[in-house]
């Protein structure tokens, strides 16, 4: 009895102990041993504990810091030798002689952004997740610049890194799908000028390496420059991004150093030239301005000696002006979902007219081909050469290109694709598909060449399983017979009833709005269900109602269309109809 009398006695001591440890220690919060530091490093006897605070003016409320109840001496240049967080604030410009940025009137969460109300360093720093603005130190403070300065065509002194973001941004091509205020205007991807705003720089350094960390579908490139190994570029161009917000600091009232705006002015080409198109491909400054290009961050190229220059997030240009010819050339980058609806490419409508000209005397000047005969120049060799960037080298689809193309490239390793629509094949790599990436190459390759591609092609899928053979039914004529209901005569299709079959069967797949983009279809097997609205493709003269009815009746071997045999050909009829009328009006 007495034991456990003395047990107990012994638990409450220490339960006791931590309790007093517990509250002792938000009677003695951590700044009071940092500021106790500070003043006997600066012999200071007679000094006291308080809070520090600064109540910036933003002009749309009041920031309040009170980082400087830690960082005593940052204004105190005798401090320059303490320990942190003791020490003196080094020059926000490297090497200026003369500190431009008063603190006394900024204070610190202006730059360094964090928990201004924060007393303990994990809740002033933001080191929790999900805080809008964690800490952000050292070089990458120069995203917070362009709270104050505009992000013009200037460049902002002491701020390296972000000078060269925005470089970067223009460089890479950033420009093209993406606007920020004063420098882009690009349609095809999110509006950064508030990304500093809206998201983390460890949220915006992920998505430039991975763009589908954070958005699964997303359709920006997975550039090859971001792998490098110093992540120099990646880390100034989120640095850069981090610095783009819509609310500023921005006029005298509000910015504590001023604000001076300015437009970013690109370069201009009065008389066309190759020269100046290879610049304006590689995002090479003309004149010491920045170009409205940078295709080879995501095309490639063939210099005339076979090296490959150039990114592998779409098309190879080698043998592009010599495939699709000048006009095509300059409508495409005009606007190149007038020819590819699905496209994911930027429209460069803002190129001027001798740009677009030196871009196409570039391409023209691209002299590359493969030397060889029959026997150098196998149907495996040219294969891989023109098609595996696409198509990939197993046949399925899947090449380094293809995740950037809609529709994707058609996939030839399933045998029931290659063994029913081989006699396609021919076509198809001599005159292109038209509202797909498919080029023509009758002016590239020789009809032996084409020929030994397509052996290739079937032998690859020799074996896999016994051949098959579709049948090939006839498009059903109006006054005969209804297959599925012999009672019935067919009559024309009827738009209506098309849309009404459309919308209860088919649009899990192809979407409401018939382009594609239904619930399911980034869930399916690879190719994607068809845009429906595709013109160019459904206007081809041999994409006739028979084949459109024999797809829909039949399915597409190798994919993920199943056969609508259950259909009766009156529904069939109505389907076809639907389908065409799309074409006409371009929605439902």
């Amino acid at each position: 009895m007495i034991k456990d009398y003395r047990l107990l006695f012994i638990l409450t001591v220490v339960t006791l102990a931590i309790v007093m440890y517990s509250v002792a220690g938000n009677f003695v919060p951590e700044y009071a041993a940092f500021q106790k530091q500070y003043y006997q490093l600066n012999g200071v006897k007679d000094f006291q504990i308080e809070i520090q605070q600064l109540n910036v003016d933003t002009g749309s409320g009041v920031l309040i810091d009170r980082c400087t109840t830690c960082h005593l001496g940052s204004k105190n240049k005798g401090a320059a030798n303490f320990p942190q967080p003791l020490k003196t604030h080094p020059p926000v410009a490297a090497g200026a002689t003369t500190e431009a940025h008063d603190f006394n009137k900024m204070g610190c969460v202006v730059c360094h952004d964090g928990n201004g109300r924060g007393l303990e360093k994990k809740d002033a720093h933001g080191e929790f997740h999900d805080w809008p603005a964690p800490l952000i130190a050292g070089k990458n403070a120069q995203s917070s610049c362009g709270k104050c300065h505009a992000a013009g065509g200037n460049d902002i002194p002491g701020a390296p890194a972000y000078n060269l973001g925005r470089k970067l941004f223009v460089e890479r091509a950033c420009w093209a799908c993406h606007t920020i205020d004063g420098i882009s205007a690009g349609k095809s991807a999110p509006d950064l000028t508030d990304a500093g705003g809206k998201f983390s720089l460890a949220y915006l350094k992920e998505s430039i390496v991975e763009p589908t960390a954070n958005t699964p579908i997303s359709k920006m490139p997975k550039f090859a420059w971001v792998h490098d190994k110093d992540q120099k570029d990646v880390e100034a161009l989120a640095i850069f991004l981090k610095g783009q917000r819509k609310n500023r600091l921005r006029d005298a009232k509000k910015a504590p150093v001023g604000y001076s705006s300015s437009q970013l002015i690109y370069a201009t080409v009065d008389t066309p030239t190759a020269q100046l198109g290879r610049k304006i491909f590689f995002g090479e400054p003309i004149n010491n301005l920045p170009t409205k290009g940078g295709c080879i961050n995501c095309h490639s190229f063939r210099e005339d000696d076979g090296t490959l220059r150039g990114g592998l997030s779409a098309p190879d240009l080698t043998y592009d002006m010599r495939a699709r010819g000048k006009q095509y050339i300059v409508e495409h980058l005009k606007n190149p979902k007038n020819d590819t609806p699905d496209t994911n490419m930027p429209s460069f409508a803002l190129l001027s007219g001798p740009e677009i000209e030196s871009l196409t005397l570039f391409l023209g000047s691209l002299k590359y081909s493969m030397k060889g005969g029959a026997q150098e120049l196998t149907g495996k060799k040219l294969f891989m050469s023109y098609c595996a960037s696409c198509h990939g080298e197993n046949l399925n689809g899947r090449g380094p290109v293809s995740i950037m193309l809609d529709p994707l490239p058609r996939d030839f390793s399933r045998y029931q694709f290659v063994a029913t629509y081989r006699e396609r094949f021919k076509q198809s790599i001599q005159n292109g598909v038209i509202g797909t990436a498919m080029p023509p190459w009758k002016a590239v390759l020789s009809d032996a060449e084409v020929e030994r591609i397509i052996d290739f092609i079937d032998q690859e899928t020799v074996g896999q399983k016994v051949r098959i053979r579709r049948p090939a039914p006839p498009l059903p004529v109006i006054g005969a017979t209804d297959r599925r209901n012999p009672e019935r005569l067919l009559v024309k299709g009827d738009v209506e009833r098309g849309n009404v079959t459309f919308q209860k069967f088919c649009t899990s797949c192809h979407g409401k709005l018939a382009n594609g983009k239904g619930p399911n279809a980034y869930y399916l097997v690879h190719p994607l269900p068809r845009n429906l609205l595709n013109k160019n493709f459904f206007t081809q003269a041999y994409l006739t109602d028979n084949r459109i009815y024999d797809s829909i009746l039949l399915g597409v071997p190798g994919t993920s269309m199943p056969s609508h045999d259950h259909f009766t050909d009156q529904t069939l009829l109505d389907l076809v109809a639907f389908i065409r009328n799309l074409q006409h009006t371009g929605k439902q």
